[in-house]
C-alpha cells in the first residue's frame, strides 16, 4: 500500500503531487508492537496471556473464573479472556486490556484451581508463579503503547 513506485501512495501522488504520505496510527501501532515482541519479556508476557486464555477455555475452569467475577462487589463489563490474534495487533491490545481488567479474578480463580486434585492444579500453580515483576511491567508496557498511539 505504501510502495513508493507501485503502491497507493504512488498512484495518489501521480494525480496529486502535493499530497503527503503519513502512516496510519493502526499501522504504526502494528510496527511498534511487532518490534516489541522481539523483546523477550514482552514476548513472554503475551505468551502467558495466551496460555491463560487456553487454560480458561474449558467449561469447568471458565466456570471458576465466572464465579470469581460474579461473586465480586464490582460490576464487570468484561466477563472472559480474549485470544491474542497473531495478525491484528489492535485485537492483541484488547486481549491485554481485558486481561488487566480481569487480573484480580484470574488470580482468585487460579488460586481456587490449585486446590484441585488433577493436572489443572499444577498448571494453575505454574501460571500463578509466572506473574512476577517482569510480567507485570511488560503487561503495562504493552498497554501503554496502545494509549500513546491513540492520544
Amino acid at each position: 500500500m505504501s510502495g513508493q513506485f507501485q503502491g497507493v501512495q504512488a498512484h495518489i501522488r501521480s494525480k496529486y503531487p502535493k499530497a503527503l504520505y503519513v502512516h496510519c496510527a493502526a499501522h504504526s501501532l502494528n510496527l511498534a508492537v511487532s518490534t516489541a515482541s522481539n523483546i523477550k519479556p514482552v514476548r513472554n508476557c503475551l505468551g502467558i496471556i495466551e496460555k491463560l486464555y487456553v487454560f480458561f477455555n474449558t467449561p469447568k475452569r471458565n466456570a471458576v473464573l465466572l464465579s470469581a467475577i460474579e461473586n465480586s462487589n464490582t460490576d464487570q463489563k468484561v466477563k472472559k479472556l480474549k485470544r491474542l490474534c497473531a495478525t491484528r495487533w489492535v485485537q492483541r491490545y484488547d486481549s491485554v486490556h481485558d486481561f488487566i481488567e480481569l487480573f484480580e479474578f484470574v488470580v482468585n480463580a487460579l488460586e481456587c484451581i490449585t486446590e484441585w486434585n488433577d493436572s489443572s492444579a499444577t498448571d494453575a500453580t505454574l501460571l500463578l508463579k509466572s506473574f512476577d515483576s517482569e510480567f507485570i511491567i511488560s503487561v503495562n508496557i504493552v498497554q501503554v503503547k496502545k494509549k500513546i498511539f491513540y492520544l
